[in-house]
Parts: C-alpha cells; structure tokens; sequence
C-alpha cells in the first residue's frame, strides 16, 4: 500500500512539471520544475525499490539527481526563475510578433 501510494505520488509529481512546462505555466529553469523533478523522482524510485524493480528505481534516482543537478548548477534553489520568461526575441523587442514555428 505504501510503495503503491509513493509510487502515484512520484508519478503525479513527474508528470504534472511536464505539463506545467509544456503549458507555458513554468520554465525549465524554474525552482518548481525541478523540485517537483527531484520530488517524483525520489519517491518513484523508492516505490520501484520496494517492489524490487530496479531498473525503474535507478532511472528514477537517475531523474531526480539530474533535477537536483540542475537545482545547484543554475543556482535555481536560490535565486528562483518560477515565472515564465518574456519573449525576448529582436521581432518582441520591436513590437512585431515573431514567426510560428
């Protein structure tokens, strides 16, 4: 019950950056995005580790490092970048809108 609930949990969490990212809600440098990164990492790979699947609990320790990482190398714990960004491309700065891609 317990490793299926860390489980969810962790899913939850992973899942949710990604759409939060995905809708424009936050940026991949955002404090949020990777806690919610490290967060869902650690408590899938517990709940992998408690059923004994492996190789799923290292992917997982692996993505929540990986967010950790980004936390302490961009200083995002720190100095936050939780809103989204502006565009700043030269078309933005001069009022016109910028090409779809």
């Amino acid at each position: 019950m317990t490793a299926a609930l860390l489980g969810w949990l962790g899913t939850a969490g992973t899942l949710a950056a990604y759409g939060l990212l995905w809708r424009g809600r936050l940026t991949s440098t955002s404090r949020r995005y990777a806690l919610l990164n490290v967060v869902g990492g650690l408590l899938a790979g517990t709940a992998s580790g408690l059923y004994g699947a492996w190789p799923s609990a290292a992917s997982n320790v692996v993505w929540a490092a990986l967010g950790l990482h980004s936390m302490l190398a961009r200083g995002v714990g720190a100095s936050g970048g939780d809103e989204v960004e502006a565009d700043c491309s030269p078309a933005a700065q001069r009022g016109t809108p910028s090409p779809v891609a």
